[in-house]
């Protein structure tokens, strides 16, 4: 009987101990549960922060950049417009320069011709004649030599303008812009030879102004071509 009981006694004690050990696995199984509807919960509440964040800095991104572009294009646009003004204004001072010192090398040509005229009728006055008409005919040469003079001045001048606008083409200028002034200087140093008729001059001068009329105009007309 004594062993009956002590039997009994052990075996009631396992049942209790299982019952303990259900009851901590139902714990822990809750627990879990718990844990993992938090852990759920969390990542359902950071999943769209998380999406929000993303949207937020992509379009942050897209309005940086549009930001960006646009003071991009209007620096260059900026650039461009101060580079059509700068050349306008160059363009327009050389072709000034370039036309004085055409206008020199014919009132030069024009003076030359006057001076060798009274040193001819000088020279064909005779020795005879009266001293007032040789006096005339001196002063008449004295007046055309002094204009010639002043002539020749003004035109040493206007060609240093000239040069100081080319170097400002050569700078600031184009390609076809300094090739039209080569063809405009060239022009000018053959009418100042007495070599041409001055037409090679004006087709100069043609050339550099469609070449200005394209490159100073940010909407050149048609009939602008080079």
């Amino acid at each position: 009987m004594a062993h009956a009981g002590t039997f009994r006694g052990r075996a009631a004690g396992r049942r209790q101990l299982r019952d303990l050990q259900d009851e901590i696995n139902e714990r822990r199984t809750l627990d879990e549960i718990r844990r993992e509807k938090s852990d759920q919960d969390r990542r359902a509440w950071i999943r769209p922060a998380v999406v929000s964040s993303a949207i937020t800095l992509v379009v942050t991104g897209i309005a940086v950049w549009g930001t960006w572009s646009a003071a991009r294009f209007g620096a260059d646009e900026d650039r461009e417009k101060e580079a059509r003004e700068r050349r306008a204004t160059i363009y327009a001072e050389y072709l000034q320069a370039a036309r004085a010192s055409w206008a020199d090398i014919v009132a030069a040509e024009s003076m030359e011709k006057v001076v060798s005229l009274d040193e001819r009728q000088l020279e064909a006055s005779p020795a005879t004649g009266s001293p007032a008409q040789r006096n005339a005919a001196q002063a008449r040469l004295d007046v055309a030599r002094a204009k010639l003079s002043e002539t020749y001045g003004q035109q040493a001048k206007d060609e240093a303008a000239f040069s100081k606008q080319a170097d400002l083409v050569y700078v600031y200028g184009s390609d076809n812009a300094w090739v039209s002034h080569l063809r405009v200087k060239a022009a000018l140093t053959a009418e100042a030879q007495n070599k041409t008729d001055g037409r090679p001059v004006t087709a100069g001068f043609a050339q550099f102004q469609q070449v200005f009329c394209v490159e100073a105009s940010a909407k050149p007309r048609d009939g602008c071509v080079t």
